[in-house]
């Protein structure tokens, strides 16, 4: 899992603190997902990013860090960046259009599937749906659900695709 988490957490870094100025280099908008590149020691990396069209978090009045939702193109790695330090013996449930669920596994701000194979299916059916609502628990006990749109994520990945190429 190690290299797994090492390779979000590198999109995140060069994500969140703005691609451009970094590492990273935003390449294309498509509706609600950017394009962006970076280039590490192993070579060029593509990934998708989308911020929430809607975050709840109850109680109200928490304050998080930048909450986001990742794909990679090279291995269609997912990865939901939380905005906040998640509670340990939590998951984070992502459901697609309402009913095809994937229960990701949690590491501090982030949270990530067990497998490719997994990887591969909630892909799939991001491109296919519309919405995406992705729950978690914080450490502190507030709970979460951001929803994201899924319009512009097909080509988003595609272009990416052709980005790594």
């Amino acid at each position: 899992m190690l290299p797994r988490i090492a390779l979000a957490a590198a999109l995140v870094v060069g994500f969140a603190v703005g691609a451009a100025a970094q590492n990273g280099v935003p390449i294309a908008n498509y509706q609600y997902w950017d394009v962006h590149a970076l280039t590490s020691a192993g070579g060029k990396i593509c990934f998708v990013a989308s911020r929430p069209t809607t975050a709840r978090i109850e109680p109200a009045g928490r304050i998080r860090s930048e909450v986001l939702f990742m794909v990679t193109t090279s291995t269609n790695e997912t990865y939901a960046q939380m905005g906040y330090p998640l509670a340990p013996d939590s998951e984070v449930l992502v459901t697609v259009d309402g009913d095809e669920a994937f229960t990701m596994f949690v590491d501090g701000e982030g949270a990530w599937l067990p497998s490719r194979v997994e990887d591969d299916l909630l892909v799939a059916a991001m491109r296919r749906g519309t919405e995406m609502v992705v729950r978690g628990r914080s450490a502190r006990g507030a709970s979460t659900t951001d929803t994201y749109s899924l319009r512009g994520i097909t080509a988003a990945l595609e272009r990416a695709a052709r980005e790594c190429a």
